[in-house]
């Protein structure tokens, strides 16, 4: 649940900003952008990789590829685990 807090808050200061564009209903998926955001402002090639390699799952709503929140959650808990 903290990290939920924690995408509220960047979702809360980044959403008047030209780059970052969130609801503020927040629905718990997130466009590649917000999610490397997320990550730490972690970069587009590295954000690649790791849906490359399987370690982010990445689906689909239309056309629009989106991240789910729970996702990045498990991938910073292994992160922190290692």
């Amino acid at each position: 649940m903290l990290c939920y807090t924690y995408a509220l808050q960047i979702a809360s200061t980044l959403t008047d900003t030209k780059e970052f564009k969130m609801d503020k209903r927040f629905n718990g998926a997130l466009s590649i952008t917000q999610a490397m955001v997320y990550l730490g402002d972690i970069g587009r090639t590295k954000m690649y990789q790791l849906i490359k390699r399987g370690e982010i799952e990445v689906i689909y709503i239309d056309s629009k590829p989106v991240i789910l929140l729970n996702v990045l959650e498990s991938y910073l808990a292994r992160q922190a685990a290692k």
